[in-house]
């Protein structure tokens, strides 16, 4: 005999003063229906919540593998881009090397790198793409590789006229070597355009379905609201009832205290049903914030995929011109040397501003770069004495460093290359907290400026901080060091101690800063020690 069978029972044998015995046979079937209305509609409300948990999650799991697969196309013309560059540039700097085997070398090297990159691209592009698409990807690719063997011939070209002696010749070849890079670089942008405007159109039309099924929230929000109002009206109706038969039954024979005691079970079981009820609420309004905060993810990481590739595309559209300028410089300066015309000093400003807009690219690309960590086993403490002692020559000399080395011949894992971009960002950063650029010592905030590097293996792995005695950090710049673009510098890009962040975080590790205004700042950063716990960008 089942929960609604007993209560039925129970009553169907209550002496009634208010009403006949049929019509309380009556009532109870529309509680019968009532119960599996509310039953029926709880197995809908919730089934309801779990599809639409289903449909945010497999449209997210969608989203972020379409956006993998395009990070992947865009990365592998990225690569062409930076192989043609590569092609051009033995031909630029062979007049200021003047080694032309060693170019010509150089220039061979980055031939077979560019066209094993169209051949990886012919194979890989289409099969992502849809066939329209693919097809005029394929034809821009064709396209590519004709204009790839003629940026090759004509770099093939300026080493040889540099080799014969012609260096008015082998210049003019440069400007046209120039312009088929130009042409080259526009080719791929175009190429990259269609993919960007390709993933663009299905960006908007799975945001459309998000947006859709974010208005089914508010539907499966009232029906559950809807649910619970019937629950507790449903209860307070069988509570009524109940609390009447008690009456009734207080004037019956002892034989009906055995129903008082089934119907008082029924009203246990009906609250444990309410719990259930109340506490699969809850499951589901947590599973659909979860699924809020993972779509909002999702957006964040897509707009800083697209920041990032902005980022890298600017930067390396700045450097092209810039090594034309440099090349420019060197031609110039030699052409003047011993002339006596007095403009060494503007070249010599010349090239420090390329020095400068150099540094700056440097931090755009480490900003941006995605490409995976390739960590070494190396003795930390010695290689982190030649990073310093090298780069010390390049800071200001009234700059002390200090340094207290705790690791000894320990071997940790780490990316040197990446690891020592980092570390000269954290010196230099240290650096111009205390002198500035060095060049104006009436100008210096601290007179006995001072870099104290520390290492020390902490729980969390291999530890590193750079601590200075300059004027600190302001406790409301504190929060937002860590932020791209965020500067007080004049001369600032804002992007050096996010590429830091960001390279730590490839190792797995941190990176966290310490500051009383006036007592100097500390910046630590750390990974851990097994390489199996360094992660991929």
């Amino acid at each position: 005999m089942n929960r609604i069978d007993l209560l039925g029972w129970v009553l169907a044998r209550l002496p009634s003063r208010r009403r006949t015995a049929a019509a309380a046979a009556r009532a109870w079937p529309r509680i019968h229906l009532i119960y599996f209305a509310l039953a029926f509609f709880d197995l809908v409300a919730v089934g309801g919540g779990l599809s639409l948990s289903y449909a945010l999650t497999s449209h997210y799991a969608n989203t972020m593998t379409d956006l993998r697969n395009w990070d992947r196309q865009v990365q592998a013309i990225w690569h062409i881009r930076q192989r043609v560059a590569d092609v051009g540039l033995p031909a630029s700097r062979v007049f200021r090397s003047g080694d032309r085997q060693k170019e010509s070398d150089a220039l061979e090297l980055a031939i077979l790198d560019l066209n094993l990159e169209l051949s990886n691209i012919k194979g890989q592009l289409p099969s992502s793409l849809e066939p329209a698409l693919a097809a005029k990807v394929q034809a821009m690719i064709v396209d590519l590789e004709h204009s790839a063997q003629a940026l090759v011939e004509i770099s093939r070209a300026v080493l040889g006229i540099f080799a014969l002696g012609d260096t008015n010749s082998a210049i003019g070849k440069v400007a046209a070597l120039a312009e088929m890079q130009d042409g080259l670089f526009l080719q791929l942008a175009a190429t990259a355009d269609t993919l960007r405007q390709s993933l663009m159109e299905d960006m908007e039309q799975r945001y459309t379905e998000v947006r859709q099924l974010k208005n089914n929230e508010y539907l499966i929000g009232a029906a559950i609201l809807f649910m619970v109002l019937a629950v507790v009206v449903y209860g307070h109706m069988v509570g009524r009832l109940i609390s009447r038969k008690y009456e009734e039954i207080a004037e019956a024979h002892d034989s009906e205290q055995a129903a008082r005691a089934e119907a008082e079970s029924f009203a246990a079981r009906v609250a444990a049903v309410n719990e259930d009820v109340v506490r699969l609420n809850a499951d589901l309004a947590h599973n659909l914030a979860m699924l809020r905060e993972a779509q909002d993810d999702s957006l964040r990481k897509g707009k800083m995929a697209q920041l990032g590739q902005l980022t890298a595309t600017v930067a390396h559209e700045l450097r092209n011109p810039l090594g034309a300028v440099r090349t420019s410089a060197f031609l110039l300066a030699r052409k003047v040397k011993d002339k006596g015309l007095g403009i060494e000093p503007q070249i010599e400003r010349i090239n420090n501003g390329i020095t400068r807009c150099d540094n700056i690219i440097s931090q755009l690309l480490d900003f941006a770069r995605s490409k995976g960590i390739q960590p070494e086993m190396i003795g930390f403490d010695e290689w982190l004495t030649k990073l310093i002692e090298e780069e010390a020559q390049r800071l200001p000399a009234s700059v002390a460093i200090e340094c207290r080395l705790g690791l000894g011949d320990v071997a940790v894992p780490f990316d040197p290359a990446r690891m020592g971009r980092a570390l000269i960002n954290l010196l230099n950063n240290a650096s111009e907290a205390l002198v500035g650029k060095g060049d104006e010592p009436s100008k210096f905030t601290t007179r006995s400026p001072l870099i104290t590097v520390t290492t020390r293996m902490t729980p969390r792995g291999v530890e590193l901080s750079f601590a200075d005695n300059g004027p600190g950090i302001a406790p409301e710049h504190l929060g937002k060091i860590f932020e791209p673009l965020f500067t007080t510098k004049n001369f600032g890009t804002g992007l050096g101690l996010s590429a830091v962040a960001k390279i730590m975080e490839q190792h797995g590790g941190g990176i966290e800063a310490s500051s009383t205004p006036g007592q100097g700042a500390v910046f630590s950063i750390w990974w851990p020690l097994a390489p199996g716990e360094l992660r991929a960008a």
